[in-house]
């Protein structure tokens, strides 16, 4: 057994332990039910490192709505309806908008600079000279630039140029739509952030290039499991010259190129404002009205490289969904050839004509849920298809949740994961849950249609992107842009499975793996 393996055994565990039963004795409510705890290690087995859902799944069904779990100085309370998580993330956001601290992941690498791993109450500077309360500061950039209607419809025009040359770079495509589809959002992407025309090519430019490799950065080090040091925190004192210290380098260089790339971004706006030929991007405008340095460099890193994983999530699943049911398919495209036609691409203007495309766009969003709060991510492997989630919010402190079954304690850093990231067909979650959607492991666009008999479902985009004070600020842009790439799609192509050499169809094969996405 390594060193740090012993200090682990003997000494870590034992004081969180010990840490854990104190804070146990003076409590005024039970934690919701969760699975029987061991020794020391709580809950640590019952969290399978592959296909957790499928745990979390039967945690539901034998101990209710809201469920926890232990861990050695950790409590994780699973959130797995709407009506729980709206009234713990969205009711009591105050006491539960933080994060988890990662000290690898955050402190080490920088990411607690960035919006998905930063503190919302956090006061002080986040850097020299910055401003307090950066969270906030930053979300109402975010709201200004594209969180409203006006907004959205002066970002549109752009939206509609990424569509078109994603359908020309598709055209004549068999098998290799996602990398397409990761190109055309990060292009996009980087658009509103930066004003950054990436290149249309085969090869991405210096400044994608860096980017790109941010964000697998950023994959590597929040995935679960990835380092002991944000599992027990208590370990990021290990010194860099011991066996397993390793994970000091590491984080050093990742946050040396985390920095390097976001100041090149910033350097490319004012180059291009000095030469009168930038177009205008969240950066650009926070620099025309003097926002603070720091704030601008994030701010701007956070909106390119979230905005891509998104999008992208949505588009996979809309692709999954077409080749996986092409009755609905040719239903989408006979009603915009009816209203529509065929000499021009569908617009947003046409969208409340299109009642059936609209349709599918919206159980696109239910079916494969692109934002969620929770950890890890469900990765169709066989089609390369990946869906992006948030992080998990985190307790700011003790509070009491007051269940149909009794008052439940939330404790203080209690990890708080909505179940809503679930993919599988045979899984449920807050946009499978039978109790808001009849037959919801089916794929039917017609569920958000109201008839004579039965009106509309409810629309999946309340539990799609978010919660509370950490919902996502992109969602409207985001609403609007799956419908202009999908309704333009069905407009051109016929969408279906791959073909092997010998013309027969290749059946999608559903597995998934963990990932988290920035």
């Amino acid at each position: 057994m390594s060193f740090p393996i012993q200090l682990l055994v003997f000494v870590v565990l034992p004081c969180a332990l010990l840490l854990f039963s104190r804070r146990q004795r003076g409590r005024r409510a039970p934690l919701p039910p969760g699975p029987p705890r061991l020794p020391l290690i709580g809950n640590l087995l019952d969290i399978p490192a592959k296909e957790p859902w499928l745990a979390f799944t039967e945690m539901r069904a034998k101990y209710g709505d809201v469920t926890s779990l232990t861990m050695p100085g950790r409590t994780i309370i699973l959130v797995h309806t709407a009506s729980a998580a709206t009234s713990i993330l969205i009711h009591s956001s105050a006491l539960t908008s933080e994060r988890p601290v990662l000290p690898l992941a955050g402190a080490l690498c920088g990411y607690d600079t960035q919006l998905p791993l930063s503190q919302y109450t956090a006061d002080g500077p986040c850097a020299p000279g910055a401003v307090n309360n950066r969270v906030k500061a930053e979300r109402k950039c975010f709201h200004g630039f594209l969180g409203t209607p006006g907004a959205v419809d002066a970002l549109v025009p752009r939206v509609v140029d990424e569509v078109r040359d994603f359908l020309r770079a598709v055209e004549g495509t068999e098998g290799d739509v996602m990398h397409h589809i990761s190109r055309a959002t990060m292009r996009f992407s980087l658009r509103i952030a930066y004003g950054h025309k990436a290149d249309t090519g085969t090869a991405p430019d210096a400044f994608v290039r860096e980017v790109e490799i941010g964000s697998d950065n950023f994959f590597e080090m929040t995935k679960p499991g990835a380092s002991f040091v944000d599992l027990f925190p208590i370990l990021r004192h290990w010194p860099s010259w011991l066996p397993g210290g390793d994970f000091h380098r590491v984080g050093a260089q990742i946050r040396k190129h985390l920095e390097y790339t976001r100041d090149m971004g910033i350097t490319l706006v004012k180059q291009r404002m000095a030469h009168e030929s930038n177009e205008r991007s969240l950066a650009s405008s926070m620099i025309e009205t003097k926002e603070d340095e720091f704030l601008t460099t994030v701010a701007a890193f956070a909106l390119g490289t979230g905005a891509s994983d998104t999008t992208a999530s949505q588009l996979s699943g809309f692709f999954l969904a077409m080749a996986l049911n092409p009755d609905i398919q040719r239903a989408a495209q006979a009603e915009l050839d009816a209203v529509v036609g065929r000499s021009r691409l569908p617009t947003l203007e046409d969208q409340s004509s299109l009642p059936y495309v609209d349709a599918v766009c919206k159980e696109v969003l239910r079916w494969f849920v692109s934002a969620p709060a929770g950890w890890s991510v469900p990765s169709l492997f066989a089609t390369g298809l990946k869906q992006a989630p948030g992080l998990p919010h985190r307790a700011k402190q003790d509070f009491v949740y007051e269940s149909a079954t009794g008052p439940m304690l939330i404790p203080k850093d209690a990890m708080l994961v909505p179940n809503i990231w679930q993919l599988a067909l045979v899984f449920l979650n807050m946009n499978r849950d039978p109790d808001r959607y009849v037959n919801p492991d089916k794929f039917d666009p017609t569920r958000f249609i109201a008839t004579k008999d039965k009106p509309a479902e409810e629309n999946p985009a309340k539990t799609s992107f978010g919660f509370g004070r950490r919902i996502c600020p992109g969602r409207l842009l985001a609403e609007s842009s799956l419908f202009l790439f999908c309704s333009a799609v069905l407009s051109v192509f016929d969408i279906g499975k791959a073909h092997d050499s010998e013309g027969k169809e290749i059946d999608i094969a559903l597995g998934f793996t963990t990932q988290t996405v920035m």
